[in-house]
Formats: structure tokens, sequence, C-alpha cells
């Protein structure tokens, strides 16, 4: 209703961007806090650095930074998996491989 208050969850942030042949993601939580937990790795022989951000189980904020990443193929299932807050407790070494599928992300 017009003029109440009320939290919305839906709403993130979701950056892109591709610098020659390097791609960025960044959407939702970036940072771990007291109620967030980061999963990291960055390999640099491998060309690429990913972290993903979890919160009670839940996937809530994601950076990828990867050489020839398919950002055009990615962002939407990062950005689905953010709205749907996608369990990753069972995921989590996955999320850090290389060539981690994201069309898991699909509900």
């Amino acid at each position: 209703m017009v003029g109440s208050r009320k939290a919305c969850d839906t709403a993130f942030s979701l950056f892109s961007l591709s610098l020659y042949d390097l791609g960025v993601l960044a959407a939702g939580v970036t940072q771990g806090d007291g109620h967030n937990e980061e999963v990291s790795r960055f390999a640099p022989q491998e060309g690429f650095y990913r972290k993903f951000v979890v919160r009670d189980g839940k996937l809530v904020g994601a950076v990828i930074i990867e050489k020839g990443l398919n950002r055009k193929a990615v962002k939407p299932l990062l950005r689905e998996a953010l709205l749907q807050r996608v369990q990753v407790d069972e995921r989590q070494l996955g999320l850090l491989m290389k060539l981690f599928d994201f069309t898991a992300f699909k509900p």
C-alpha cells in the first residue's frame, strides 16, 4: 500500500563488465559479515576468481572474475539463483571449480 513501509528482499545489485577477454560479474551481497559466509577461490594460473556469499545455506551474492566468462549466459542464471535464494550447502565446493555448471542454478 502507498505510504506503508515494507521490506523488499527481492531487489539486489547486479554489475557486469567485460574488459578485453576478462569478464566480471558482481551480484547481491558481495561481502561476508556476522550473518554471511564467504566461499572463495583465486586461481591466477587458471584465470579466475570466484567468491560466493551464503546466508543460512542460501546463495545471497557472488563475485566472478574470469577469462572468457560468458556473461550473457551466466548473468541470467546467477540472477535467478539469487532471486530464488538457491540452497547451496552441498554445492559450495562445486561453486569454486573452474568448470562449474551454472545451469544447475535453474529452479
